[in-house]
């Protein structure tokens, strides 16, 4: 009698849950509601519907758009431009993006410095800004099996072909090559901790208290490196180099910080 009435629960617990995912919202309900939403002006509700949305896949470079764009809207310029940046992780080639990552740049009362790049950033910078992380990705593994492959071929023949040889060359190099472009695209979140300021004026302290004296003053919109953190503060370091403790409330990270919130005050 138990089991009977154990798997009449399981059955029904099992119904329940079919019921409900059934109920449930789908993105793409959630996402023509919230560009309805939008195009009717109110932008709280299509703030809310596109958040929704990056709860379920927070790996979508237009949500992410479309969620900067309301940002716009609603008056909140550094969230705006957070958006953009993560947008343009996942589809840096999106001229949109582009457009109106710069034009809400140009709507700030302060203009962000320009970031001072060394020549071998600069080139890496040019190359590989414009592509996906997951193509690099992707053709890494491919380039480095292949080379792989093609060098233990090489290696089996007695008298090895001069043309597989600079074949197992080129399959190496362009491995490194996609290896190099992929560290570079990675050091951007999980090495640079970009975070955006989105309040609009930040005094910047040489020690994380309010008491401490500030060193500089920075300004919403502004793309900062994140150095270390504790639970109400953040060292970061702007574009011309200026390091300083901001309140954590103060910015916004472009992506989830990946290194511990107690990490120590250096």
């Amino acid at each position: 009698m138990k089991c009977w009435i154990a798997a009449a629960m399981m059955v029904m617990g099992v119904s329940g849950s079919v019921l409900c995912a059934d109920t449930l919202p789908k993105p793409a309900d959630i996402f023509a509601q919230a560009n309805a939403a939008y195009a009717a002006g109110d932008y709280a509700a299509a703030r809310r519907g596109y958040e929704k949305i990056l709860m379920q896949d927070s790996d979508n470079g237009i949500i992410f758009y479309n969620l900067g764009n309301t940002f716009f809207k609603l008056g909140q310029l550094g969230k705006a431009i957070a958006c953009y940046e993560r947008a343009q992780w996942y589809i840096p080639r999106d001229s949109d993006v582009v457009a109106n990552k710069e034009f809400v740049i140009s709507q700030l009362p302060h203009q962000p410095v320009e970031e001072q790049r060394s020549w071998v950033v600069r080139l890496f910078g040019y190359v590989y800004d414009g592509l996906n992380i997951s193509v690099l990705a992707w053709v890494l593994t491919s380039s480095y099996w292949m080379a792989v492959v093609v060098w233990c071929v090489w290696l089996s023949f007695q008298q090895p072909s001069t043309r597989l040889y600079r074949f197992a060359i080129g399959c190496t190099v362009l491995a490194v090559i996609c290896g190099g472009g992929w560290f570079f695209r990675w050091r951007q979140t999980a090495g640079a901790r970009q975070a955006v300021i989105i309040a609009a004026d930040v005094d910047a302290r040489y020690a994380p208290a309010e008491q401490a004296v500030t060193h500089f003053r920075v300004y919403e919109g502004a793309v900062v490196q994140v150095l270390s953190q504790d639970p109400d503060w953040v060292r970061i370091k702007t574009p011309d180099r200026k390091i300083a403790w901001v309140p954590r409330a103060s910015l916004e990270f472009v992506f989830a910080p990946r290194f511990s919130i107690a990490e120590p005050c250096r």
